[in-house]
């Protein structure tokens, strides 16, 4: 279910965006689409659903696959909507978790690949997690939009792993975990060239052969989703710490800074126009400070005049 409690772990904040262990959905195949804001790209298929006491007696856990679509299309996917902008929120990181397993196909001997994915807000691709079951490809891989790399991590039919990802949407890096084995670490994100928001993480099965599905299915659970902010992310924000006239009318501003970082001032007389033409309006901050500050000399022959502060790359 959607929550929103705020939890604080030394200097980082983590606000829950979404979580759910299913025990609330109701039971069966086809059940779980419609339910607490889960959608799909064929709501009408029966591959999607609930299982019960499939590794621990009592649990309810969300699945996709097993049965044979009636569609064409290669691709089913469910997902819970989140629409979310960490930077917009100055959250720049995004966790995800989940317990996932893969069960192989047992009555065909066709394969498939499942995905953990992650689109924008506009339902545009951005990157993945594949757990590919084919024969040829079997293993964990890295999609980003635009390709896919081999993580060199393997795993087993039918064995529950806790996968965790971490996606700084600031910096466009991504880790991720699988019962605490790393599979990438600050690997690029999304190379899709498409906007960096959060629209939902989706549990995606890819059909290799529309005319031969296989019985494979994936399972998924305690599915959780969270945004963090740290202290470091809250200073990468400018904001202007003081800003005043001195006696002789001179105008000086100083804000929160990063080290060996360009700034530059701007100066608009109403909030539309902006100009970058002031006298040493272009600072540096030395390497270990963490202040910039500006003494604009030609404030008291003007009149009003608007300040804002811009971090140039």
């Amino acid at each position: 279910m959607a929550e929103s409690p705020v939890t604080s772990v030394g200097a980082e904040t983590k606000i829950r965006l979404y979580h759910t262990d299913f025990s609330h959905i109701p039971l069966g195949d086809g059940k779980l689409v419609g339910q607490d804001g889960w959608m799909s790209t064929h709501p009408g298929e029966l591959v999607h659903g609930t299982v019960d006491d499939f590794f621990t007696q009592g649990d309810r856990s969300g699945t996709l696959g097993l049965f044979i679509p009636e569609t064409e299309d290669k691709i089913i996917s469910v997902y819970r909507p989140l629409n979310y902008d960490p930077i917009a929120s100055k959250t720049p990181t995004i966790e995800f978790s989940a317990n996932i397993a893969i069960v192989d196909s047992s009555d065909t001997e066709f394969y498939d690949s499942f995905y953990l994915t992650v689109f924008n807000s506009n339902t545009k691709l951005l990157a993945g997690v594949v757990f590919d079951n084919t024969l040829d490809n079997f293993g964990i891989w890295r999609a980003d939009g635009d390709g896919f790399f081999d993580t060199g991590v393997s795993f087993e039919h039918s064995k529950l792993y806790h996968l965790q990802i971490q996606i700084d949407f600031a910096k466009n890096t991504w880790t991720a975990t699988l019962n605490n084995t790393p599979l990438f670490t600050r690997a690029p994100f999304s190379n899709s060239g498409a906007k960096l928001d959060l629209g939902d993480f989706s549990a995606e099965w890819e059909i290799s052969d529309i005319n031969n599905p296989g019985d494979n299915w994936i399972l998924f659970d305690d599915w959780t989703v969270n945004a963090v902010t740290t202290d470091d992310a809250l200073k990468s924000h400018i904001a202007v710490s003081q800003i005043r006239r001195r006696p002789n009318g001179n105008i000086s501003l100083h804000w929160n800074a990063e080290p060996a970082t360009r700034y530059q001032i701007e100066t608009s007389p109403d909030f539309a126009n902006w100009d970058t033409s002031l006298a040493n309006s272009l600072v540096t901050t030395a390497a270990n400070e963490r202040e910039g500050s500006f003494v604009d000399r030609s404030a008291a022959s003007t009149g009003l005049r608007y300040y804002r502060v811009r971090q140039l790359p």
